[in-house]
Formats: C-alpha cells, structure tokens, sequence
C-alpha cells in the first residue's frame, strides 16, 4: 500500500514540478542571474511548501511563524488552522542549526539537507519564511544532528492571539494560482510518459529497489495512473500575471 501512494504520490509531485516551471515569475527568476551564478528555483521545495507529499519536512527561519504552527492545528474539514484551545494538552517546538546539520549531506544533495524555500518567487513560502529539511528513509527528525526540542503547555487566549496577528492563518496562506494549482494535483490521474518515468525513478532512490515492468504496470493499474500525450496540470483558468514589467515590479 505504502508504494501504491507513493508512486501517485510522486506523479503528482512531478506534474506540479512541472507545471511551476511554466509559471511566468518562476521562468523569469530562473533566467535571471546574481553574481554571475543562475538562480535556483527549487521546484520540490515548492511543491512541499503547497501541501504535495515531498521527503521534506517544513521549517521556518521566524520564530513568530514557528509559533502559529506549534499553538495552531489543521482541521481537515474546513481546510484550514485554528487556534489549540485545549488548555491541558502539550505543545511542542522545535529548533535546529542548519550548520550543524552538514554531516546529514548526501553526494546527490549540492545544496545539503537544508535548503531555503522562503526566496522563492511565490508568496506563500515568502510568508512563511520557509526551510525544508530533507529527509531519508526512516529517519527520526528529533534525532538529527542539533534538534533541541521544546514543551510548553497551551494557553487557549495565546493561541488566538498568534491565530489574530496572522489574520486567522490566512497572512500564511494568501491566495494565489500556485494553491489552486496544488489542489488540482492532489486530485490528478493523468501523467504523461516522462512525467511517470520519472517519478518512478525517484520512487526506486527512496526504497533502494529496482521495480520491474509488470511490477510497473500492475501499480499503475492499481493506482488508476493513465498515460496521455500532454500535461495535464497546467495554468489554464488560473488569473497569473504574465506581463514582465510587472513581474520585475514583484
């Protein structure tokens, strides 16, 4: 069951990648250049930060946006965070030192187990001041080289506090093209072949295993993954804003 979601989970992940990369502020930033050296959009980062399941872990280089989410919890019905009210449950939060974290980095990883997603050219990871932590295979991330971990006791009028000055959650997760985009990926079958490919490219890193072609194919059809021509996902019906003049204003 576990490589069944995961490798829809990964054609879905890729075909958001993908679309990104055709977002007019993502194909500008990516031809623009700082100190002679490219910039680099990290397209899975992205995807983690809008929800789609990555092997990354998501953290923040704001105190005040690491509270939210520690005195916050998502409700799954309404699709939104509200504030903890249960004054006798126990919070936690958690803080690391990316420096320190260098003996995590793997050969495939230029960039380390720790990368910034917040310079991004999309607002919600801005907003959020975002990291991500890349994970491995069973790894405990309280384990990892200079976590500290800290509990606190939730206080329901502190937790509305934080709720309010972020507007109720929504300073964190303004509206935009890419959300919408993200939702519809969640709900997507149709891949095309490289789209596939690779995702089960990455799916064959992740476990170590090598999958063969009615291994393949027998996934597929159990997951409902259909092959087409083009992609799918794509900006149609979404309001972005393609004209460059103002894309450099942003």
């Amino acid at each position: 069951m576990g490589v069944l979601f995961m490798c829809l989970a990964l054609c879905r992940r890729i075909a958001f990648e993908d679309a990104i990369g055709e977002h007019p502020m993502v194909r500008l930033a990516e031809r623009a250049s700082l100190f002679d050296s490219s910039l680099y959009v990290d397209r899975e980062g992205l995807a983690q930060h809008y929800e789609l399941a990555t092997d990354m872990l998501d953290v923040t280089s704001n105190f005040d946006v690491a509270s939210f989410f520690a005195t916050c919890a998502w409700n799954s019905v309404l699709r939104k965070y509200e504030p903890v009210t249960d004054n006798l449950s126990t919070g936690v939060i958690y803080r690391i030192t990316p420096a320190l974290m260098c003996s995590m980095e793997r050969p495939d990883e230029p960039f380390g187990p720790v990368h910034i997603v917040g310079g991004q050219p999309l607002p919600r990871p801005e907003q959020q001041r975002a990291f991500v932590v890349k994970m491995k295979p069973g790894q405990d991330f309280t384990s990892l080289p200079s976590v500290e971990t800290f509990h606190f006791q939730h206080q329901a009028h502190i937790s509305h506090h934080i709720w309010n000055a972020f507007d109720q959650g929504k300073a964190l997760f303004p509206t935009d093209a890419a959300a919408e985009l993200a939702r519809r990926a969640e709900s997507l079958s149709e891949f095309t072949e490289s789209q596939i490919e690779r995702a089960w490219q990455r799916l064959s890193q992740w476990t170590s295993e090598t999958y063969s072609h009615n291994q393949k194919a027998r996934i597929q059809t159990a997951t409902g993954i259909t092959m087409v021509e083009t992609p799918r996902l794509n900006w149609n019906g979404l309001d972005v804003e393609t004209l460059e003049e103002r894309l450099m204003e942003q």
